[in-house]
């Protein structure tokens, strides 16, 4: 626009001038623009206000996303992982279990790689994460109880399942990683965990950390499913480890 200006500037007072009837300063608008956008600064001796003490805060109003738990325990690269891991666990449960098979899993590499790279994902450490996703992807299938989980025969068969609702004052938002009624007619709510980890107190630890938030999951499904047993838990995808959190 500055370069075009030289040329319109005479076109644009010739046009405001029409309209006004009155001749028109550009300069004054210029100078009010640079005296608007100037840098105000408070002075050396003021202080905030203090709040009145009879301001309070509603707890039904603040926000808990249980998500963020999952990350606490996690690296940037590991974080990563675990996102593209869980996107390829609710496509296999999606798509069933016929259409994927151990050759498929490693055939797919190159999007894998492209995945981590678009999560953001260092190229140093692009090869490692790689191996990663692929080894809890064939864990997951090589195991009988994790080819059951993602089976997708069984009854309101869901995946990342979103819920929104008030729990202990609450409002909080939960994504349930794995959730159905199997064929005695239970619910299950299963939640995925990519930590790699030999250190038994780190393991205990997490398994700790995360009753809980299977406990919320528990307390929020049992509102939708009032009539229905809530049985579930944590599935290592690298360890083949599924641990029953509901008893």
């Amino acid at each position: 626009l500055a370069l075009l200006w030289s040329r319109l500037e005479s076109d644009f007072e010739a046009l405001l001038q029409s309209q006004s009837g009155v001749e028109v300063d550009v300069s004054e608008y210029e100078t009010a623009l640079v005296n608007e956008n100037r840098l105000k600064r408070l002075s050396l001796q003021w202080q905030p206000p203090t709040p009145q003490v009879s301001i309070e805060l509603d707890n039904k109003k603040q926000f808990e996303d249980e998500t963020n738990l999952e990350f606490i325990w996690a690296s940037e690269t590991a974080r990563h992982v675990g996102t593209v891991v869980h996107a390829m666990l609710q496509r296999i449960a999606e798509q069933g279990l016929q259409h994927w098979h151990e050759q498929r899993i490693s055939a797919l590499q190159p999007y894998y790689r492209a995945a981590l790279l678009g999560q953001g994902v260092m190229l140093a450490e692009l090869d490692d994460a790689v191996e990663r996703v692929e080894k809890s992807l064939l864990l997951t299938l090589q195991d009988q109880r994790g080819r059951w989980i993602v089976d997708d025969q069984h009854q309101d068969s869901r995946c990342e399942y979103a819920l929104t609702g008030v729990l202990r004052d609450r409002a909080m938002r939960m994504v349930i990683d794995r959730t159905f009624i199997d064929a005695d007619g239970n619910r299950w709510i299963i939640d995925y965990k990519t930590h790699a980890t030999n250190n038994p107190e780190i393991f205990t630890r997490l398994v700790d950390q995360y009753r809980e938030q299977i406990r919320l999951y528990n307390i929020g499904v049992q509102q939708l499913f009032p009539n229905k047993e809530i049985v579930g838990g944590l599935l290592f995808t690298t360890s083949k480890r599924f641990i029953d959190l509901m008893n």
